[in-house]
């Protein structure tokens, strides 16, 4: 970023940045949006968006910030925070270089008009842009402004080539989101700093130099990242880690969910913009998008979980996604038996027949059935057979004598594929045939192998 920046110093007019609320040409970072005063319908430079496509902004940034005019401003920065062409040339030296002083003056003129033509006092609207930015303008009579010495500047005394570095460093920061800090980049400037030393000084993670900390604050994912051990991103791989993150969201439909501290914690725990979008596809296609009874198994199964955190807790990068998906198969599967009327527990149950006092029966448990490797569909298919045959079943196993054939083995049978189970089923069938028939139970039907999920 700061090599990208300094290319364009020599290609575009340097400007000053006193704080993130003054415009700069794009070539200086830039500086955020501000809500007020903005330009009607400017007109777009297809050569100056050309080249800041160039030096590494993407054509959608252009777009979203309304294009890039002739004088080299984004166009949704305030024509009282742009410099004019004759303006433009009105600071430049004969070096080629900016007046970042002259240029400075210039646009607290401007911002002082501004607040005056909002309705604000002018001494008011120079004393509040004095005590902001330095005092450049002082009130005069006559409502009018006039220029105040330099030796009231932040500046007084320092050469071009320091005053530049200072503004260039807070472009820089401006362009990170972080906010004003000209005190502290002034005092390291007058301490004989390089932009280089200085940015390495921002981005020691265990500094305690306000640079540092400011610096910590915006990209606070790399402080965690260094305690674990893991390699520490520098602001471009911090900044694009972001907008593929962002960029993963908005396609789901979840832009709000691109909070800062999400992001930084997907990046402080390694999560990779794929698996940002496998866990939203999990969330919002599995479990916000699920049936009611999957729904409402998973509230059971895992009470922490409330519908209005389920797609925030499916997203916390602290939980494995593995884990994660567990879960939901697991609520599936309860919300599957559910649809049956049946009762399914996380875990397996065992226990007398509500219905019958000689009959032992049960479930698998739907954490069971997960181990296993069961899905939703087969669930769904399983839980149907089971309802069909079970009450019937625990009937015929109350009258019966041998082994009980009831949900627990009509689930075993569905679902495993036990041939105990299917056994068992057998011989209470073919008691019954022998019931009706006046047969002993050891018929040629109870021999036959009618199949899993055959009753």
């Amino acid at each position: 970023m700061a090599n990208r920046d300094r290319e364009f110093d020599a290609r575009n007019s340097a400007v000053y940045s006193p704080s993130a609320n003054v415009g700069t040409p794009f070539g200086q970072a830039g500086s955020a949006p501000v809500a007020s005063v903005a330009p009607s319908a400017p007109a777009r430079s297809a050569s100056k968006e050309a080249e800041a496509v160039s030096i590494g902004y993407s054509k959608e940034y252009i777009a979203s910030r309304g294009g890039i005019n002739a004088q080299g401003y984004f166009n949704d920065v305030p024509a009282s925070q742009q410099l004019t062409a004759a303006e433009q040339q009105q600071v430049r030296l004969p070096d080629g270089t900016t007046d970042t002083v002259a240029m400075a003056r210039i646009l607290q003129e401007k911002e002082i008009k501004n607040l005056v033509s909002q309705g604000m006092s002018l001494n008011d609207a120079t004393n509040k842009v004095s005590s902001q930015y330095g005092q450049y303008g002082v009130a005069t009579s006559g409502g009018s402004t006039s220029t105040s010495t330099l030796s009231t500047t932040p500046t007084s005394g320092m050469t071009a080539a320091k005053i530049d570095a200072i503004a260039a460093i807070s472009a820089l920061l401006s362009s990170y989101g972080i906010g004003d800090l000209s005190g502290p980049i002034t005092e390291a400037v007058q301490k004989g700093y390089t932009s280089d030393t200085i940015q390495l000084i921002m981005q020691d993670p265990n500094s305690k130099d306000p640079l540092a900390v400011a610096f910590q604050t915006r990209f606070s994912a790399n402080k965690a990242r260094f305690n674990a051990g893991k390699p520490v991103l520098s602001a471009a791989e911090y900044l694009a880690a972001e907008r593929s993150y962002t960029q993963v969201l908005q396609s789901y439909g979840v832009s709000s969910l691109a909070t800062k501290d999400k992001l930084s914690s997907f990046i402080a725990n390694d999560i990779s913009a794929a698996e940002v979008a496998d866990r939203v596809g999990l969330a919002i296609d599995r479990v916000k998008n699920a049936d009611p009874f999957t729904k409402a198994a998973l509230a059971e199964y895992y009470p922490s979980l409330s519908q209005a955190d389920i797609v925030g807790a499916v997203l916390d990068p602290t939980e494995g996604l593995p884990a994660l998906k567990r879960k939901v198969q697991i609520a599936e599967i309860g919300g599957a038996a559910a649809v049956q009327g049946l009762n399914t527990g996380l875990n397996a149950t065992a226990g007398m027949s509500k219905d019958y006092t000689n009959v032992m029966t049960g479930a698998l448990g739907a954490e069971a059935l997960a181990t296993f490797g069961i899905t939703q569909e087969e669930a769904r298919k399983g839980y149907q057979t089971v309802a069909g045959i079970a009450p019937r079943a625990e009937f015929l196993s109350s009258i019966s004598t041998g082994e009980d054939y009831t949900r627990l083995q009509s689930e075993q049978e569905a679902f495993l594929g036990l041939a105990s189970a299917k056994r068992a089923r057998e011989k209470i069938v073919a008691q019954e045939e022998g019931r009706f028939r006046g047969q002993s139970g050891l018929t040629k039907s109870s021999l036959t192998d009618t199949g899993k999920g055959q009753y």
